[in-house]
């Protein structure tokens, strides 16, 4: 699953709940170069997801990849996530058994790690199936 795949699947998911995050991610655009984030001052390498739920303040960032390019960071990415967990901003954790980097969302987390951090501030859920996956929340 493309990384933009992985993004529209999120942001649906959520608009499906009602649950309120909203979501800033920055587009490549067409350059003389090929495919270009344009950036300026030390925006090189900024993850690909910033999400904030305005009810409850809770914050995130996340850089998604495809799985088979999980541990494949790009230049500035793993600084960026390091800066963004020194100011104390969730950044998420490293799965060291599946070489999986700190910050890194695949297609393979989407029940286990996914889901559960986007109902986090959203409190009580009961037991439901949405996009084929059943959830149950405390």
């Amino acid at each position: 699953m493309k990384e933009t795949e992985q993004l529209d699947r999120i942001v649906q998911f959520t608009r499906d709940l009602g649950m309120g995050w909203r979501f800033k991610h920055d587009r490549h655009a067409q350059s003389t170069r090929g495919y270009r984030t344009p950036v300026q001052y030390h925006g090189q390498g900024w993850p690909d997801v910033l999400a904030v739920h305005p009810e409850s303040g809770d914050l995130f960032v996340r850089e998604l990849k495809q799985w088979a390019r999980r541990n494949v960071l790009g230049p500035g990415q793993q600084d960026w996530l390091q800066w963004l967990q020194t100011a104390g901003i969730d950044v998420g954790q490293a799965e060291p058994a599946r070489d999986q980097p700190v910050g890194i969302w695949t297609e393979r987390d989407w029940e286990t790690i996914i889901v559960p951090r986007l109902l986090r501030p959203v409190g009580r859920i009961s037991v439901q199936s949405i996009n084929g996956v059943s959830l149950t929340t405390h």
